[in-house]
């Protein structure tokens, strides 16, 4: 599989007008793959919980993406205290990720590399990428 690097890279390198429309195309395609493998949306409620509390801040950014997202699925506006709730609980239970990223690693390549460029895109919403988010990308990546 591509190193966190190089799609770092391919995604830096996007200009930052086209990333609204790469992130919407992400979350379609991945929205196919939920078809083919249900366990998937399990696996990236807990992979965007895991990004979202890793630099232990849900900045406004972050909760804009999440908003559009609930929106985009249900057309219903994103439900902040119920998020920020079930964050704050799983921070308190210790952010654990194994199963899920022993799941993960079990999807095909391609699967592999569109659910990651969705989570860069996802980080990436502040502008920055922090080291322990790169730290724990690169670790899902191999």
């Amino acid at each position: 599989m591509t190193n966190l690097e190089v799609l770092l890279k391919e995604y830096t390198s996007m200009d930052p007008a086209d990333r609204g429309g790469f992130f919407l195309a992400k979350v379609q395609t991945i929205d196919g793959y939920c078809l083919a493998q249900p366990m998937l949306s399990d696996i990236l409620e807990v992979f965007l919980k895991k990004i979202a509390s890793i630099d232990g801040i849900l900045d406004v950014n972050e909760f804009a993406m999440m908003q559009a997202l609930n929106m985009y699925h249900g057309g219903m506006p994103f439900k902040a205290e119920h998020f920020a709730a079930t964050l704050a609980q799983f921070v308190k239970d210790g952010s654990h990720s194994e199963i899920e990223e022993a799941q993960f690693a079990m999807l095909p390549d391609y699967m592999k590399v569109d659910i990651v460029m969705f989570l860069i895109a996802f980080a990436c919403v502040d502008g920055e990428l922090a080291i322990d988010e790169e730290a724990w990308l690169t670790s899902l990546i191999g």
